[in-house]
């Protein structure tokens, strides 16, 4: 069934800090609604979203029961919005949408790189590289960033460092700032890369400034 019943919009209102909202896609139109809803909630082309805020300490808990109860209804949780600078007070933006496979969260994001001469599908796709070589999990998009789980890792994770580079020049400045009396060089920086890569397993891939 198309659309959000009931049962989904009270159990994601359990994490939510001021109440879950219906965003249409198309027009951007947002309604608060009410879990004690009966039947089904969407708009007319289906194509909508919920979303809620949460605070930043608690996200990584709620996401991932969130993607274990509703990822097999067909449903897919992620981080929609945060805080790039890393601001504990400023709550983080979930959002579920229906979905097939996980790129869809790109294609209903929006997912744009400030080159014009890259697409949308041209991200897609380059997301898709990662995932057969490696293994990916999405974990949250936006309309300028994508942040993504490696399942496994090369021997030589520079080789890895440098393709995210070469896909999103502004991961490297973001992932080193505050850091660059420390790291100077870039080969210094593309090593700090490979230590996070290495320990975290997760990657902001990032367009923030112009790259053309």
């Amino acid at each position: 069934m198309s659309g959000f019943n009931r049962d989904i919009i009270q159990y994601i209102e359990k994490y939510s800090k001021d109440g879950v909202r219906l965003k249409s896609k198309d027009s951007g139109e947002v309604l608060m609604i009410d879990a004690e809803i009966s039947g089904t909630l969407k708009w007319k082309n289906d194509d909508s979203s919920l979303f809620f805020k949460i605070g930043k300490d608690k996200v990584n808990i709620a996401l991932g029961k969130l993607r274990s109860i509703l990822m097999p209804q067909g449903y897919y949780p992620f981080i929609s919005k945060h805080d790039l600078n890393n601001h504990l007070k400023t709550p983080e933006q979930l959002s579920v949408i229906q979905f097939q496979t996980q790129y869809d969260i790109l294609k209903f994001q929006d997912v744009q790189a400030t080159n014009p001469r890259v697409t949308l599908d041209d991200i897609v796709g380059k997301i898709k590289y990662f995932d057969d070589a490696y293994g990916i999990e999405i974990y949250g998009a936006s309309d300028n960033w994508i942040l993504v789980r490696f399942k496994s890792l090369p021997d030589d994770i520079s080789i890895l460092a440098k393709e995210i580079i070469a896909f999103t020049p502004d991961t490297l400045p973001y992932v080193n700032r505050g850091m660059t009396r420390f790291y100077k060089t870039t080969e210094d920086q593309i090593m700090f890369l490979c230590d996070i890569i290495r320990y975290h397993k997760f990657v902001h891939f990032l367009w923030l400034e112009n790259d053309t």
